[in-house]
């Protein structure tokens, strides 16, 4: 230990030495004093010195210093160790990682060293919780990383020496410390925050060694602190980096998916956060005022399905924050907004296919920025399918779910009304002021009973709660509160009084207070109006912290709040050049404090606030911006409330709502219309097998839970369209349509999906699914792919057949004699005649064809069997006649017979009565369309006609 501390010795000298105590450690099966013997050897490589040589030699050395840590620190048999031991190690692994020559391979050693002391330290039960004298504020590592010319770890060594204590101390100090990493506000480089990720990545994953699933961080109520205060804000901030390499997003979104798992229920304001601000700016390409990377959009996107794919997750942030009338919609616009996506996506791809990539300037711009989106989009909507339809089909509900449910549904309906009165004032613009609002208010009856019924003189009974609606109404323009609160008319001053006294500033700087009280409105641009509205802050202030503040009286901060207004616009305004500084800003404000200098302390925190952090309304800046009053005021709006001087969660109400609690139905509702979209674009454009079963999947997760949550609105009739579509049946030409069919996996396995929702759905399809299925049965019928059984049990099911006069159903005049038919033969003759196909003779008089207005003309006796068959029944080889037994294959197992005939008597009433329709609307369509035979698909000669009516009808 002498040598390896030792300055004098060489590089191959000191790693001989450090090679040694690798082995005595190895070699020895029980030390001694095992505490003093491992302290002495941390002690000994954290400050290792030697003489360097050459370079390889001194790279072995640093190498060699890792292993030793290795050995002794995260090893599985390391003792408990003494505080100072870790970090001393942390220290050392640290200063390793950064050294600017070193290696690939050294700085991967040393981070990999440093994530398992983290993760050692996470692992140890035997650390006490709050034996540690030493407070670790969060300004700790700030003002240090700040004040050094390069980043360093420094500690309380010489105090916790003194303790020689095992706390859980160390293990705040590392996230601490990776937090600070972490945040771009301390404008480090990528490498570095990489870095802190990794480290709160390891803390975050680590469980204790006794126990399955628990992580070892939310029992220490200061670790749990860090958690949902300074880590949770760095990494916020990080995913607001439009241009940062998409490696370091990418484990930015890791330890936030971590994060919420360790939260749990106490997640919210981190889950609103990503839903409100994170991920809505990867949807949209953009971060605040710049556009985010092609990789980092990729990746938050695909970091959007993970969340997605969480089982009820979304759907119990729905209930804490969309049914939450204090707070902004995150879930409902961030269905919208991937719906549009995806739309956009499916456009601009057939744009491309139609014109022709090359005939697009900008085609490569399109996919990068439009399209690719555009189905990572449809995959994160795909993801929440899957559990959603699992959800609901348990059907799990519970008196005390139901009865929590119907409350939280109340409460987002009087939010819904409340957002039309918002809409309504927020329509009023620069006209706005305080008579004007109150008149819409009561309007929209926004007030309760009683005050309802005020008029006239009363009126001033009705600011105080339309003030409190200004503050807590999301859907508010903050640009039209602004000019209601500078308005000089006598309602409107008193609005701006009980606006204004509706804050707390109390123990809050000056600088703080300011940023709470103009984050909540835009600013007015007439000074007239500002003047009021400082004015209004200036007295509140004061009244909340007179004996508290250096501030004299209520002018002077009604001076220093312009002070800090014109110090913002100032610092922040691109326009102005030649930016004030301290000097300035100092020299501008000496004799304000009521003939009295300010002191220079409290001037320097007010300008290095606002110039750190420019004052925005809280929905105008984006997530790098994120600042730690708005964390705070999400903090305690979600029941995150203060004991003392340190946190406390237990009387904090449950952020999210239990599991068996979240309002599916609600959230189905949301999504069903972007999953259908989702899945009819992956379908149509999906390149493999998976692809296609993927969204095939989504079908069917829309068509069941519809079905199991009753509903009666247009999801199955979509899902059936949209499958009807990809099978092709109906859209494409008659000519080859079998063949095709019969090669096309993907329209094979669209109409088994197809046929599985009507058949297991049917009660939930209305009369347009009905009337798509039929046609797809009617063209499969032309197209001669009905099996033997299915044809014959369509075409002779049942009693016969009458009208309401209690008469047979006539026979149409309007078909060929060769349908409805079954093909058994296809054979040529002499030369002659193209195609003859054999007739099988049917009575259509009592079959479910006879519904559909397809009858059958006399064939006169003949002993020749043959008629002329039309060309699109043609099979001119051996392929061609595989591929339209593999389509009559796949027909076959559909089992169309039951599902038209046998299982359409078991269906309700509504969806009995829809499908008598659909048949009804079937048959007038093939009566006009020929049975689905467009002329240019027929011989003129052999259509059979009866008469005139049937030769305009057909024409």
């Amino acid at each position: 230990l002498e040598i390896i501390q030792s300055p004098e010795a060489n590089g191959v000298i000191t790693s001989a030495a450090l090679r040694a105590v690798v082995d005595i450690l190895g070699s020895v099966q029980e030390i001694s004093e095992v505490h003093k013997v491992v302290g002495n050897v941390v002690e000994a490589v954290h400050l290792c010195r030697f003489e360097p040589t050459d370079a390889n030699a001194d790279e072995l050395v640093l190498s060699r210093i890792v292993e030793v840590l290795s050995v002794t620190v995260t090893s599985e048999n390391s003792p408990v160790l003494f505080d100072e031991v870790i970090l001393a190690a942390f220290e050392t692994c640290f200063r390793l990682s950064t050294i600017k020559r070193a290696t690939a391979l050294l700085v991967s050693a040393a981070t990999r060293e440093l994530s398992s002391i983290v993760a050692a330290a996470v692992k140890s039960r035997s650390r006490e919780s709050n034996n540690s004298s030493i407070h670790l504020p969060a300004a700790h590592f700030r003002k240090r990383l700040r004040s050094k010319g390069n980043v360093t770890f420094e500690f309380e060594r010489d105090k916790l020496k003194e303790e020689r204590s095992c706390s859980s101390y160390p293990l705040r100090a590392m996230l601490l410390f990776a937090s600070c990493l972490v945040d771009p506000a301390m404008k480090l480089s990528a490498s570095l925050r990489m870095t802190g990720l990794q480290i709160l990545n390891t803390a975050l994953i680590t469980k204790h060694q006794d126990e399955k699933g628990t992580s070892a961080l939310w029992a220490d109520s200061e670790i749990r602190d860090f958690l949902l205060r300074d880590i949770s804000i760095s990494v916020l901030r990080t995913l607001g980096l439009a241009s940062e390499p998409s490696i370091v997003i990418a484990q930015a979104f890791s330890v936030v998916d971590n994060l919420l798992v360790v939260l749990g229920p106490y997640g919210l304001p981190l889950l609103e956060t990503l839903l409100l601000r994170v991920f809505p700016s990867y949807v949209d390409g953009s971060s605040g005022n710049f556009p985010v990377t092609v990789q980092n959009r990729e990746v938050g996107l695909e970091a959007l399905a993970c969340l997605m794919s969480q089982p009820g997750l979304l759907s119990r942030g729905f209930a804490a924050i969309d049914c939450d009338p204090v707070k902004e919609d995150a879930v409902g616009p961030l269905a919208e907004k991937l719906g549009k996506a995806v739309e956009n996506s499916m456009t601009e791809h057939d744009r491309l296919i139609q014109s022709g990539p090359d005939a697009v300037d900008d085609a490569d711009e399109i996919w990068n920025e439009i399209i690719a989106p555009g189905f990572l989009c449809a995959d994160a909507l795909l993801s929440l399918s899957g559990w959603l339809q699992e959800r609901v089909t348990r059907n799990r509900s519970t008196e005390e779910s139901t009865a929590y449910v119907k409350k939280m549904m109340e409460s987002k309906r009087h939010k819904d009304e409340s957002a039309k009165a918002a809409a309504a004032i927020n329509k009023l613009g620069s006209k706005a002021d305080g008579r004007r609002i109150l008149d819409l208010l009561t309007e929209y009856k926004i007030f309760d009973d009683e005050l309802m019924a005020v008029k006239g003189s009363d009126l001033e009974r009705l600011i105080p709660p339309a003030a409190e609606y200004f503050r807590i109404t999301p859907s508010l323009d903050k640009s039209v509160i602004g000019t209601v609160l500078g308005e000089p008319d006598e309602i409107s001053r008193k609005f701006l009084q009980n606006y204004t006294n509706s804050f707390n500033f109390t123990d809050n700087d000056v600088t703080t207070a300011l940023r709470i009280y103009l984050e909540s409105f835009r600013l007015p641009g007439e000074a007239q109006k500002i003047d009021r509205i400082m004015h209004s802050f200036a007295n509140r202030y004061m009244l909340q912290n007179e004996s508290k503040t250096e501030l004299k009286n209520a002018d002077v901060a009604y001076v220093v709040a312009f002070a800090i207004v014109m110090l913002n616009t100032d610092q922040h305004n691109d326009s102005i050049k030649k930016k004030m500084s301290l000097e300035d800003f100092v020299r501008n404000n000496r004799g304000m404090n009521d003939t009295e200098d300010f002191s220079k302390e409290f001037l320097l925190e007010i300008f290095e606030s606002i110039n750190a952090l420019e004052i925005k309304m809280s929905n105008e800046s984006g997530v790098d911006e994120l600042n730690e009053i708005l964390w705070e005021k999400m903090l305690e709006s979600a029941g995150y409330v203060s004991t003392g001087s340190n946190r406390d969660m237990t009387e904090a109400r449950r952020f999210l709502p239990a599991s068996s609690q979240a309002p599916d139905s609600e959230l189905f509702d949301l999504f069903w219309a972007p999953i259908v979209s989702s899945a009819r674009m992956v379908l149509a454009v999906g390149t493999n097998e998976n692809e296609v079963q993927r969204a095939i999947e989504g079908f069917l997760s829309v068509a069941r839970c519809s079905t199991s949550l009753l509903k009666t609105d247009k999801a199955i009739d979509e899902c059936v369209a949209a499958l009807s579509e990809a099978c092709g049946l109906c859209s494409s030409p008659l000519y080859g349509a079998a063949v095709r069919f019969g090669v096309d996996v993907r329209a094979q396995l669209s109409f088994v999906a197809l046929s599985g929702i009507v058949r297991n759905c049917g009660d939930g399809v209305r009369e347009d699914g009905w009337s798509l299925f039929l046609s797809c049965a009617t063209r499969l019928q032309c197209l001669g792919l009905l099996s033997s059984p299915a044809f014959d049990e369509m075409s002779g099911y049942g009693p016969e057949l009458v009208d309401l006069a209690s008469m047979p159903i006539a026979v149409s005049p309007l078909q060929p004699d060769w349908w409805p038919c079954r093909i058994s033969a296809l054979e040529k003759d002499n030369g002659s005649k193209p195609i003859a196909v054999r007739r099988n003779r049917i009575d259509p008089s009592n079959s479910f064809w006879a519904l559909l207005g397809v009858g059958n003309n006399v064939v006169p006796e003949s002993d020749n069997p043959y008629r002329f068959a039309p060309e699109y029944l043609i099979c001119r080889n051996s392929a061609e006649e595989e591929a339209r037994n593999l389509a009559r294959k796949s027909v076959e197992a559909c089992r169309l017979d039951e599902i038209l005939v046998t299982e359409s008597r078991i269906l309700q009433d509504e969806a009995l009565a829809a499908y008598a329709n659909a048949i009804r609307t079937c048959a007038l369509t093939l009566l006009r369309h020929k049975v689905g035979v467009r002329m240019e698909d027929r011989k003129p000669e052999k259509t059979h006609l009866k008469n005139d009516l049937a030769v305009e009808n057909t024409g």
